[in-house]
């Protein structure tokens, strides 16, 4: 038997849509890790949201600066890292992602209006 082009497509569809199915009792779906800043109005709205969908939130304002503790903190398994920071504190938190063997997948700039004490950006590792 010959597997046509479309036969392929369909069996990987298939394996798609298993991979994604959630199965709560067995907890086979990792949520993975919030990381948010306090501080800035869209980073407390993301730790809300996060939390909801059972993610783990680690805020940046209560590690006064010093990102590398948080970032120790957080467990050696390489998974899905989300978050919503200030420029400065994403740029660090990257480099030490990095070296986990975490990579970049989403990173985008929000719009904001007023004074703020950092643009926010939303980004995803993974």
């Amino acid at each position: 038997m010959t597997a046509s082009r479309r036969t392929i497509l369909k069996g990987a569809a298939g394996l798609g849509v298993a991979a994604a199915m959630v199965n709560p009792a067995a907890g086979a779906v990792d949520p993975g890790i919030a990381i948010a800043d306090s501080r800035l109005a869209e980073g407390r709205a993301f730790a809300i949201t996060a939390r909801a969908q059972g993610m783990v939130i680690h805020d940046v304002a209560t590690f006064d600066g010093e990102l590398w503790p948080m970032v120790q903190a957080l467990p050696a398994t390489r998974r899905k890292v989300t978050g919503l920071t200030g420029w400065s504190d994403f740029v660090v938190l990257r480099g030490f992602l990095e070296e986990r063997g975490l990579r970049l997948v989403e990173e985008r700039k929000l719009k904001h209006s007023g004074a703020r004490p950092a643009t926010p950006f939303a980004w995803e590792m993974g």
